[in-house]
């Protein structure tokens, strides 16, 4: 039999505070718990802090750093959503796979590498965790990475003096290369790695990278039009071997 109690006054008409209705919140499946949210923004709320309580936990963490992702991401987290961020700084995916002992065709999966030019645009490459015990005593942020086009949970450095932009800081500051990028990709008519490229190559200057990209494609042509010649001339010397065969 459904019940006669709308989702709109369920919150108003519950009778319990709030660390009584976290203490059952935290007996019940998660599955149920993400259907309470819909009862209201107080039973969100405090749904939210259970799930929140849960995902810790699980995974043996301190803490979530910056903003939080919503309970259902929380709820859903697997082994394989963790990561260690890995600066570049000029070096090799090899070399990474090597230290971490991920294999390289992990590394370049879970990183939308397709090829080399795309790590030079990066300054940070996403390890997975393979072990839970890397998890514990750790605290962990939830970032989106746009290369990759996936989210991760990082773990953070417990040094307690690093600095983490802000969110719009951070939004402001994709949105703009996104914007160059896109700049790039129209007037080259080259895909968004290696836009990517060519800007980091010219230390964001993008008349500097047009110009390295539109020698780069010249060279190209030069390249293709030298081997169709020097196909032409192949099969002109092919036919004069052949006739001098037939003589």
């Amino acid at each position: 039999m459904e019940s006669t109690s709308s989702p709109a006054t369920w919150s108003e008409t519950i009778f319990f505070d709030d660390p009584t209705l976290i203490a059952i919140f935290t007996h019940l499946p998660v599955s149920v718990l993400l259907e309470l949210r819909c009862l209201g923004s107080r039973s969100r709320r405090i749904v939210d802090q259970v799930i929140l309580s849960k995902f810790l936990q699980r995974w043996g963490l301190v803490g979530v750093v910056g903003p939080l992702p919503i309970a259902p991401a929380l709820a859903s987290a697997a082994l394989a959503n963790f990561a260690q961020s890995k600066a570049v700084r000029g070096g090799s995916l090899c070399a990474i796979a090597v230290q971490t002992g991920v294999e390289l065709y992990t590394l370049r999966r879970v990183n939308n590498i397709l090829s080399d030019h795309t790590l030079v645009s990066r300054d940070v490459i996403y390890v997975p965790l393979s072990n839970p015990a890397d998890l514990l005593g750790r605290r962990v942020s939830f970032r989106y990475c746009p290369a990759a086009m996936r989210h991760w949970f990082v773990i953070e450095s417990d040094d307690a003096d690093v600095e983490t932009p802000s969110k719009e800081q951070t939004s402001s500051s994709a949105h703009g290369k996104q914007q160059v990028l896109q700049l790039l990709q129209r007037a080259l008519g080259v895909d968004a790695a290696a836009a990517a490229y060519y800007l980091k190559a010219a230390n964001g200057d993008v008349k500097e990278a047009i110009a390295a990209c539109k020698a780069d494609q010249r060279w190209e042509r030069s390249m293709r039009d030298l081997k169709k010649s020097l196909r032409k001339a192949g099969k002109r010397t092919a036919r004069g071997l052949a006739g001098r065969s037939l003589d």
